[in-house]
Protein backbone atom coordinates (compact mmCIF):
# COMPACT_ATOMS: atom_id res chain seq x y z
CA UNK A 1 0.00 0.00 0.00
CA UNK A 2 1.24 3.28 -0.18
CA UNK A 3 0.97 3.71 3.65
CA UNK A 4 3.46 0.86 3.94
CA UNK A 5 5.78 2.53 0.97
CA UNK A 6 5.71 5.10 3.10
CA UNK A 7 7.27 3.52 6.16
CA UNK A 8 9.75 1.83 3.41
CA UNK A 9 11.50 5.12 2.39
CA UNK A 10 11.93 6.46 5.32
CA UNK A 11 13.06 3.56 7.63
CA UNK A 12 16.61 2.79 7.99
CA UNK A 13 16.86 -0.41 5.95
CA UNK A 14 15.98 1.48 3.38
CA UNK A 15 19.87 2.81 3.12
CA UNK A 16 20.53 -0.82 2.59
CA UNK A 17 17.88 -1.53 -0.35
CA UNK A 18 20.05 -2.84 -3.62
CA UNK A 19 16.84 -2.52 -5.55
CA UNK A 20 13.15 -2.04 -5.40
CA UNK A 21 10.62 -3.70 -7.38
CA UNK A 22 7.42 -1.71 -7.69
CA UNK A 23 6.30 -3.21 -10.81
CA UNK A 24 2.49 -3.95 -11.40
CA UNK A 25 1.55 -1.51 -8.13
CA UNK A 26 -0.29 1.13 -9.54
CA UNK A 27 1.05 3.71 -7.19
CA UNK A 28 1.15 6.36 -10.07
CA UNK A 29 3.63 9.89 -9.88
CA UNK A 30 3.07 9.45 -5.61
CA UNK A 31 5.34 6.72 -5.64
CA UNK A 32 7.76 8.73 -7.66
CA UNK A 33 7.87 11.24 -4.77
CA UNK A 34 7.91 8.68 -2.40
CA UNK A 35 11.27 7.23 -3.80
CA UNK A 36 13.01 10.32 -4.73
CA UNK A 37 12.56 11.50 -1.43
CA UNK A 38 13.37 8.59 0.62
CA UNK A 39 16.54 7.31 2.66
CA UNK A 40 17.80 5.18 -0.25
CA UNK A 41 21.58 5.54 -0.30
CA UNK A 42 24.61 4.66 -2.54
CA UNK A 43 23.33 0.72 -2.75
CA UNK A 44 20.33 1.29 -4.68
CA UNK A 45 21.27 -0.70 -7.70
CA UNK A 46 17.61 -1.45 -9.15
CA UNK A 47 14.88 0.66 -9.14
CA UNK A 48 11.61 -0.90 -11.40
CA UNK A 49 8.74 1.36 -11.46
CA UNK A 50 6.88 -0.79 -14.75
CA UNK A 51 3.30 -0.87 -14.47
CA UNK A 52 3.21 1.85 -11.69
CA UNK A 53 1.20 4.26 -13.76
CA UNK A 54 3.76 6.97 -13.98
CA UNK A 55 2.80 10.00 -16.25
CA UNK A 56 5.17 12.42 -17.42
CA UNK A 57 5.27 14.42 -14.26
CA UNK A 58 6.27 11.33 -12.39
CA UNK A 59 9.24 10.32 -15.07
CA UNK A 60 10.65 14.69 -15.15
CA UNK A 61 10.40 14.36 -11.11
CA UNK A 62 12.54 10.99 -11.34
CA UNK A 63 15.33 12.64 -13.89
CA UNK A 64 15.10 16.19 -12.32
CA UNK A 65 15.48 15.25 -8.26
CA UNK A 66 16.68 11.28 -8.86
CA UNK A 67 20.14 11.08 -5.81
CA UNK A 68 23.26 10.06 -7.23
CA UNK A 69 22.08 6.50 -7.16
CA UNK A 70 24.73 3.93 -8.65
CA UNK A 71 21.82 2.47 -10.84
CA UNK A 72 22.86 -0.11 -13.12
CA UNK A 73 18.61 -0.92 -14.12
CA UNK A 74 15.55 1.27 -14.20
CA UNK A 75 12.66 0.01 -15.61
Amino acid sequence: TPAELARLVDSPAAARLAGLDLSDRRFGDGAVELVVGGKFGAALRVLRLRGCGLTDRGAFVLAREGKDWPLRELD
